[in-house]
């Protein structure tokens, strides 16, 4: 049988203390394989019987995601991360580059802009600490066209919830484009499973 699975492209954007290890760490923990480095991250995760190889390209803001990797030929999906107690998440520095990388990269896959909340993650409380609200989460994910907004107080079912949102996204335009090799991965992502597991 010929080994079929597929590629999804996800690029996360977030400062270096903006709770990226935290998605990194949800998908080494899913994944039945992974390969990390510092540039690029690699993960095989079944979904629903399907293999999907992610490929995950981080950087502190846009310019550095088109920078460290000019060689990309798409993104399927972005996700932004911010940390909710960081004010001055909003300024600038963050959304440098979107423009050149939407052009660069004719993006039309899926956007999320997700603000999480490390304090309460980490101490099961919440903080009393200025933050960002959900209404201005909501506002900045209008002004910058993203699709989805999220709040991460829950390191497993909202990060979860964000993998399904792409995933399923991803898989949908698989179905649309040919249903019959779509099955055919299928039967290999239960071999994989059935091996993985056993």
């Amino acid at each position: 049988m010929k080994k079929i699975k597929f590629s999804l492209n996800l690029g996360i954007i977030g400062a270096n203390d903006s709770g990226i290890d935290f998605l990194i760490d949800y998908l080494k923990r899913s994944a039945l394989r992974n390969d990390c480095n510092e540039k690029l991250n690699e993960f095989l995760i079944i979904y629903h019987d399907f293999p999907v190889k992610i490929m995950v390209f981080n950087g502190k803001d846009f310019n550095q995601l088109n920078e460290r990797y000019e060689n990309i030929r798409r993104i399927d999906a972005i996700i932004l991360i911010i940390d909710i107690y960081n004010l001055n998440s909003f300024n600038g520095d963050l959304f440098k580059g979107f423009e050149e990388f939407n052009t660069l990269y004719m993006f039309k896959g899926v956007s999320i802009l997700a603000g999480i909340d490390k304090f309460f993650i980490e101490n099961g409380v919440l903080s009393d600490k200025l933050r960002i609200n959900r209404i201005n989460l909501i506002q900045k994910t209008k002004d910058l066209g993203f699709l989805y907004c999220f709040e991460i107080q829950n390191i497993n079912n909202d990060i979860l919830e964000i993998f399904n949102k792409i995933i399923n996204n991803f898989m949908i335009k698989l179905r649309n484009i040919n249903p019959e090799l779509l099955e055919r991965a299928k039967t290999y992502g239960k071999e994989l499973n059935d091996r993985f597991n056993s």
